[in-house]
């Protein structure tokens, strides 16, 4: 191994937990993009059915364990936050979590003479990196702490915010996914702001999300889909009331709401009671290199983000990159996050969070464009984030993070 080569520990909580696993990947991407520059070992909590240890894709990585295997269900299938919503006695489990992650960290910094740890979400993976980092302060251990925007919008209190404040003040370098999180970052401390970064997380453009030859102009029958984790913050409830209107004007739409989570059962409940059964169809979760496919065969992907009581909204907006880079059309709602991930020449597809009236007067101005007008927004949807949030954009800017002595 090379003394020349920086030494990364990558601590996270959601992660591929096998191959092929439906579970956010990008984490996983980022090690894949940076393993030319770097020596990379990821630190992922473990589950059932996953190995503790394994080379998954190329990257070294270590799973610790907290709990008998039944019981390892306070992370994956929507984050540790929303895990913990669906199920409050599992906060039991923090305790030991946390003393696990810390010290197979601590261990793996230790034996393999880590010089940088990245620390995916503030809480509590940034806690046990800072923590990590003042152990082996003689060292120099650097740490890079990234929010992704649950971690810092929610987790409301005194004594989080204090906690928050710790962690963000103790890290070298910060980045977040969008420019109203740095905003964000400055109120918790000013002093912040100057070590804070603009860098989410990149999106496969060229072999994974790229626009289907098989369906050059959407499916031509009026489709419209959804997808993301069935949660508050998400808005599905706000589409699914839109969509009569929809409907009153293109009788033959129908909508494909993609993913699961705690909203489910509720959310059929109110397809049912609007008489959709016909016209909206949950596929539950698909896997990553499936999505292709599903934007590839839809006229227009929607959106409709919104704040959620407890303050947790979206931080950037990845699958928006995702769907526009398969060329879709796209409508969301104007939530902080987009104004970065949207700014394509597509305002006029933005509408108030939560109204849906105006979601669904966006939705069938859209619908209504010309095929001259809509091939012209694919395509302009296409460059904006190619030249954006490809990874070998997004990768860059982690790469000069880390260099960084």
């Amino acid at each position: 191994m090379s003394s020349k080569r920086r030494r990364i520990l990558v601590m996270a909580s959601t992660f591929p937990r096998w191959l092929g696993d439906h579970q956010p990947r990008f984490v996983l991407d980022l090690c894949k993009t940076l393993r030319g520059r770097f020596d990379l070992t990821v630190l992922v909590p473990h589950c059932e059915k996953a190995k503790t240890k394994e080379n998954l894709e190329g990257i070294d990585v270590v799973r610790f364990r907290y709990a008998p295997p039944c019981f390892e269900n306070l992370a994956y299938d929507g984050g540790m936050i929303n895990r913990l919503r669906e199920a409050p006695f599992r906060i039991l489990l923090l305790p030991v979590f946390f003393m696990s992650m810390f010290f197979r960290a601590t261990f793996l910094v230790f034996k393999n003479k880590i010089d940088v740890i990245h620390a995916h979400w503030i809480i509590p993976q940034g806690v046990a990196a800072v923590a990590i980092k003042k152990i082996f302060r003689r060292r120099g251990v650097m740490v890079v702490t990234t929010s992704h925007g649950a971690d810092l919008f929610s987790l409301r209190g005194k004594a989080w915010g204090v906690l928050k404040k710790w962690v963000l003040e103790n890290s070298d370098a910060i980045t977040v996914m969008s420019s109203p999180m740095v905003e964000e970052v400055a109120r918790i401390s000013p002093s912040l702001e100057e070590k804070t970064h603009v860098a989410p997380m990149g999106v496969d453009l060229i072999d994974t999300f790229f626009p289907n030859t098989n369906f050059p102009e959407g499916s031509g029958g009026r489709k419209l889909v959804f997808v993301g984790r069935l949660v508050e913050k998400k808005g599905v409830e706000c589409l699914l009331r839109a969509f009569p209107k929809v409907r009153s004007i293109f009788p033959d739409a129908s909508l494909d709401i993609v993913g699961d989570g705690p909203l489910r059962k509720n959310l059929n409940g109110i397809v049912s009671a609007l008489d959709l059964d016909d016209a909206v169809f949950f596929r539950g979760a698909v896997s990553h290199a499936g999505l292709r496919d599903i934007f590839g065969g839809a006229d227009v992907a929607v959106f409709p983000f919104l704040e959620a009581e407890d303050g947790d909204q979206e931080g950037f907006g990845l699958v928006v990159v995702e769907a526009m880079g398969c060329g879709c059309l796209v409508v969301a709602s104007e939530v902080k996050a987009m104004k970065d991930t949207m700014k394509a020449g597509n305002s006029e597809r933005l509408c108030a969070p939560g109204d849906s009236d105006g979601l669904a007067h966006r939705i069938i101005e859209t619908l209504s464009l010309n095929k001259v007008d809509a091939r012209k927004a694919r395509k302009k949807n296409r460059i904006f984030v190619l030249n954006k949030f490809d990874w070998c954009v997004a990768g860059r800017r982690y790469e000069a993070l880390f260099e960084k002595r």
